[in-house]
Parts: structure tokens; sequence; C-alpha cells
């Protein structure tokens, strides 16, 4: 901009001594078409010195950006792998679950058959597996006949009691501060005796 107004002086300097009036030569120099592209400046030089205190210099923000990405990036990671573990704590508590079902469910199947027999690690597939091996290894269910468990009578209980304490005599209900007299009475009989 500064060059096109130099331009526009110097052309009316050399039109004025030309056309005879001042008028006349602002007037061509308005209409004449310039041939030189206009070169814009952001700024002059002395203005840069005083903007370079109050922003910082491209190199700072670009490292800033990246240090932000790089933290950004940990966390991104971080948060990956710690959900990738609870998603293995996950399956592995699903899993244990679902073997924990079989089991209750079916009794013949033990931990061992579980562990030697069994491939499936999904929770459904265990529980078909379980179905499956239910059906090929079916419990006895045949009913186990018990012995009666043999009554005394009454008879035979009042006979053993007597001759536990013989003359009828029984031992009595033992009362509130029993113990504290039987207690007394043996250290008197040892303060007696001695």
């Amino acid at each position: 901009m500064a060059s096109q107004d130099n331009e526009v002086e110097s052309e009316k300097d050399k039109t004025v001594g030309q056309a005879g009036t001042v008028e006349d030569a602002v007037e061509d120099a308005r209409t004449t078409p310039v041939d030189e592209p206009a070169v814009e400046h952001d700024a002059p030089a002395d203005d840069k010195g005083s903007d370079d205190s109050s922003k910082p210099s491209d190199g700072d923000e670009l490292a800033k950006w990246k240090a932000m990405s790089r933290k950004n990036e940990d966390r991104a990671s971080a948060n990956y792998k710690a959900f990738q573990s609870a998603d293995a704590e996950l399956k592995a508590a699903k899993t244990q679950i679902a073997r924990l079902e079989a089991k209750a469910k079916y009794p013949q199947i033990t931990d061992a058959v579980l562990s030697d027999l069994c491939p499936a690690t999904e929770p459904e597939a265990i529980a078909s597996w379980a179905e499956k091996y239910a059906a090929y290894n079916p419990i006895d269910t045949s009913k186990v006949e018990r012995k009666p468990q043999q009554t005394e009578d009454a008879l035979a209980r009042k006979v053993a009691m007597q001759a536990e304490f013989p003359s009828g005599t029984s031992h009595p209900k033992r009362q509130p501060g029993d113990a504290y007299k039987r207690v007394m009475e043996r250290q008197k009989a040892r303060k007696r005796s001695k």
C-alpha cells in the first residue's frame, strides 16, 4: 500500500510538469492502471518486537500442543489397558460362575471333570457342555433303603436309669449359686484337712 502511494506521488510530479495543474495529475493517476502488484506487509519490523512478549512463538505453541497430544495419547493407552484388564477379569468371573452353576445343577460334574473334559471357556458353551455330560453320565437315582432307627422302649430306659442311679435318686437340676456353694465347701474342706 505504501509503495502504491509512492508511485502515485512520483506520477503526480511527472504529470504536474506536463499537464500544468495538480488536479489533472491526480485524476490521471487514479485512472491509470498500475503494472506492479501491490505487496502487503502484516506489520512493520518495529511492531513485531512488542508483540513477541504477549504472544508465544510458533515453536513454543507447537511444543505445547505436542506435549498435550502425548499426554492424551498416554491417557488413552492407559485407559485402553485398564479396559482390557477389566474385560479379562469379567470374562474370567463369568466363566467361573458358569462352572459353579454347572456343578450345582448337575452333581455328577466335579472340578476334575470340568478341568479335564470341558474345553469351553464361554459361559453358554460351559452350560451346554454340562447338559450334554449330564445326559451321558446320569446319576443313580435309585433310593437307598435306610435301616429304621431302633427305638428303645420306655421300660428299657427306666431300667437303665435305675441302674445308673440306684435307690431311685436322680441328679436334680442345678440352681443358680450351686457352683459357688460347691467351691466354698471344697475350700473349707481343704482348710480343715491342713
